[in-house]
């Protein structure tokens, strides 16, 4: 059973749900958000933590962009809120539209933390400028379920905006322990995820924008163009710029959550409706992150998804093209093959006698068919190598 804590511990995804409903400590460690989870939480986390594994006999192991039932390029009708976001603003001009429309009271989602900006905190969105100020990518810690019992009240309806694991995370709570809740939380949307970059490498990146915590004003991670560029304003106005592929390539995608190296689900899968980039690519089939105007692939992935999505495009708040999904392996080709990886790494812990999600090699093993043997053994290897090495 101790062990079993320390996996969760280890491999525990940040959604901040522990907190909300046991009321688990939680503390920073490593640059990262983490519960003081005890024996007495065993049972909750076996039910809802990602690292339970209990979603891979759910995932589709024959496609890897999911289940959906309508997919298509998208972006909002809203020239600034595409502008601002990162990407089409989809997911900013569905919210919006959910609540003029009054299909959902509020929104939960996370924002900037006031005067502290590379720290996140839930909030709950009533109107539309309150979106507006949470749209754009926040590439670093966030816990939006952190204190959702107390946001919820029985009386309204809400949407929940969160990551792939945040997602998951409810929908298991709601499905395992408080099913009264669906009544509540009716729609769920997400986004392509990567990792969720560490607290240390946030400091970095400041520093690299030659910035820090007690200067830096504000911090824009994307957005304002597409993909835009990390710029820290500092107090006395001057601000300073990287490009997306040098603050997430060189900076903040090398230091992310230990779950997210072993996280099956980067596309959303679990959520109604979850959007990506739909990049433009090159002439040798590269994503090409010159700038654009921004554009989601977008994914509904259940018959409420469908029909907002639906809803929104008719209403003219979203246009919707069709897109070849074959071309999205080229332009999202981490989110391709990442399920196809799992099973080598996890092999290479157990061999090492390591501690590993309670995801089962049988299961698993069949997301690995896109590698070729030579493939998996050099991943399983370098897996050991990383372990002997104290890097993982």
């Amino acid at each position: 059973m101790k062990k079993k804590i320390e996996m969760y511990k280890k491999y525990c995804a940040g959604c901040g749900l522990c907190h909300s409903v046991k009321q688990t400590p939680v503390h920073y460690e490593n640059g990262f958000l983490k519960p003081d989870l005890a024996e007495k939480d065993l049972e909750f986390c076996e039910n809802v933590c990602p690292a339970n594994g209990n979603h891979i006999d759910s995932l589709n192991e024959d496609y890897p962009w999911g289940k959906f039932l309508l997919a298509g390029v998208t972006w909002s009708n809203d020239e600034k809120i595409r502008y601002e976001a990162s990407s089409g603003g989809t997911l900013s001009t569905i919210a919006i539209y959910l609540l003029e429309n009054k299909i959902v009271d509020e929104i939960i989602q996370i924002r900037k933390k006031d005067k502290k900006p590379i720290e996140t905190e839930y909030t709950i969105s009533k109107n539309a400028e309150e979106i507006r100020k949470c749209s754009g990518s926040r590439y670093t810690v966030s816990s939006p379920l952190i204190e959702l019992l107390k946001v919820i009240k029985p009386e309204k309806k809400y949407a929940f905006i969160g990551k792939p694991c945040d997602v998951l995370a409810l929908k298991n709570y709601m499905k395992k322990v408080n099913p009264e809740l669906k009544k509540n939380i009716i729609i769920t949307m997400s986004f392509f995820c990567a990792g969720m970059p560490s607290r240390q490498a946030n400091l970095r990146l400041l520093k690299e924008l030659q910035s820090n915590e007690k200067v830096c004003n504000n911090l824009i991670y994307r957005g304002r163009g597409w993909p835009g560029y990390a710029t820290a304003t500092n107090e006395d106005g001057k601000s300073f710029s990287m490009t997306y592929n040098d603050s997430w390539g060189h900076i903040l995608g090398r230091d992310i959550n230990y779950f997210c190296r072993f996280c099956m689900d980067g596309i959303g899968e679990f959520a109604d409706i979850s959007c990506g980039d739909a990049w433009y690519l090159t002439l040798d089939k590269q994503p090409d992150f010159s700038e654009h105007d921004g554009r989601n692939i977008t994914f509904a992935r259940t018959e409420i998804g469908e029909k907002i999505l639906l809803g929104v495009v008719k209403n003219g708040k979203i246009v919707m093209d069709n897109y070849n999904l074959e071309e999205l392996k080229y332009i999202q080709n981490y989110q391709y093959m990442r399920r196809s990886q799992i099973y080598s790494r996890i092999l290479g812990l157990k061999i090492c006698g390591k501690l590993t999600p309670e995801y089962s090699l049988k299961n698993i093993k069949h997301f690995s068919v896109k590698l070729t043997f030579k493939e998996k053994i050099k991943i399983t290897l370098g897996t050991i190598k990383r372990v002997i090495k104290g890097k993982m």
